[in-house]
């Protein structure tokens, strides 16, 4: 489980998602929290398929409830259990700008 501490969704077509990147995962569940503890973002799948690195419905497109998100640190954290039941997990901060 890898994942970037910055992103810019700003349209430019350029790093415009939080991507974290998984590879021989059966099960993930990642969850993106505001700096007061809110959850912003959530994605769990119990059955990924195959060898899969990432699927497209665990990015993180920089929305709140369908509104931008304001500028700032994010928390993430990702839990998974790997294919040879082991479990797996990753945290840590994201940067969110918006300048182009």
């Amino acid at each position: 489980i890898e994942a970037p501490n910055v992103f810019t969704p700003n349209g430019d077509g350029s790093n415009d998602q939080f991507i974290v990147k998984y590879w021989s995962i059966k099960k993930i569940k990642i969850s993106i929290f505001n700096r007061w503890g809110k959850k912003v973002h959530f994605y769990e799948n119990n059955n990924v398929p195959g060898f899969e690195i990432t699927m497209e419905e665990s990015e993180w497109d920089g929305n709140i409830g369908g509104r931008k998100a304001s500028p700032g640190v994010y928390y993430y954290v990702a839990e998974a259990v790997g294919r040879d039941d082991r479990k797996r997990w990753a945290h840590g901060y994201v940067h969110l700008f918006t300048e182009k």
